[in-house]
């Protein structure tokens, strides 16, 4: 199966488990909604823990730094290790990192404040905001929300002028 087929079955696969837990809830019966709480946190933190383990043993390994950082990056790969907690870049490094590509592609964004699960951003009048916040999420799936401060020009040229843009 090539990348995008690989990569399509698992989001798919994610959507579903989103469905599924959002389903969690229409269960009235509170003693079998608990136990299949029960299941689904005791599942996740024993591949969570298990994941972690062959993470360390990597990251010791010749050449386990380049593999893991190479690992973080991947689409299919990502979404798996925030959901444990294990992706080795934090939030705000991660939107620098979508924010730095996006100006490689001509667009004139700040980062703004970065808190809790939220971002403010700065574009140019130029700029996208469909592509923005495409490429933010994408970055950081665990984004939850983007405020887009168009008024302070004056950040955006100073953060402009002040980040190279490659």
């Amino acid at each position: 199966m090539n990348d995008d087929g690989e990569r399509d079955r698992i989001e798919a696969r994610l959507r579903r488990l989103d469905e599924l837990i959002g389903d969690l809830g229409r269960i009235t019966d509170p003693v079998a909604r608990e136990h299949v709480r029960e299941l689904f946190e005791t599942l996740l933190d024993s591949h969570s823990v298990a994941l972690a383990r062959v993470i360390a043993r990597l990251a010791r390994a010749p050449g386990g730094a380049a593999a893991l950082a190479e690992l973080s990056g991947d689409p299919q790969v990502r979404p798996i290790l925030l959901l444990h907690g294990l992706h080795p870049d934090d939030l705000h490094t991660r939107l620098r990192e979508a924010v730095a590509a996006l100006r490689e592609e001509g667009i004139g964004i700040a980062l703004g404040r970065v808190g809790g699960r939220s971002a403010t951003v700065w574009i140019d009048e130029d700029g996208s905001r469909d592509q923005v916040e495409a490429a933010l999420y994408e970055a950081a799936p665990d984004l939850e929300g983007i405020v887009f401060d168009s008024d302070d020009r004056a950040a955006l040229a100073s953060d402009l002028a002040a980040t190279p843009a490659g």
